[in-house]
């Protein structure tokens, strides 16, 4: 049903989400009425309302979870509910690439605590060969990768891309990935005896 925020639309979500990205992946462009969908949800015992620190965060029981995607499988709109979770998760990403600046730890701890959204994100464009958007995800989470010790994981994500690239990519994205998995081996080798 249109407005209405059902356990399908939000089972894309990895370990939690908040409200702009609730607002986002459902397509649902009144804030308020995300938030009053996602509460009945909460009054239903369907969805688990976390506070962390001023932010609540939502998240779905994994049973639930694992039957919503079901649903959504069922339902058709996999592929448009995905498409907008890749999107939003790619904005957070884009957001560590901005200069750094005063908030850039904020930035940093922010993406670090959407990680596994992140991840599903990435996987999507791997499900679908989506190329460069896969390599610029990576490259715009090449920050919090080595900010954060996630070395082998980021490369990884490079790795995968770079090896599907068979001319898909575009140029700018493919030289701008070469050097950001520079840098993020170079950070790799030097931190090695760390891990």
């Amino acid at each position: 049903e249109p407005n209405q925020v059902q356990p399908a639309s939000i089972s894309a979500f990895v370990g939690g989400f908040d409200l702009a990205a609730a607002q986002s992946v459902t397509g649902i462009s009144v804030k308020y009425q995300v938030l009053d969908q996602l509460m009945l949800l909460v009054d239903k015992s369907l969805l688990i309302a976390d506070e962390v620190g001023t932010d609540t965060r939502y998240r779905l029981l994994e049973t639930m979870r694992q039957y919503a995607l079901e649903k959504l499988g069922e339902s058709g709109e996999a592929g448009e509910i995905r498409d907008r979770h890749r999107s939003h998760y790619a904005k957070v990403a884009r957001g560590l690439d901005a200069p750094p600046g005063s908030d850039q730890e904020r930035r940093l701890s922010s993406a670090e605590s959407e990680l596994d959204n992140l991840r599903a994100a990435f996987g999507w464009c791997v499900d679908n060969e989506e190329i460069d958007e896969a390599l610029a995800l990576a490259s715009a989470l090449q920050p919090l990768c080595y900010s954060r010790s996630h070395w082998r994981e980021g490369n990884g994500w490079f790795e995968w891309a770079l090896n599907q690239n068979d001319g898909r990519a575009s140029s700018v994205v493919e030289t701008s990935a070469l050097a950001d998995k520079a840098v993020l081996e170079m950070f790799s080798d030097a931190g090695a005896g760390y891990e």
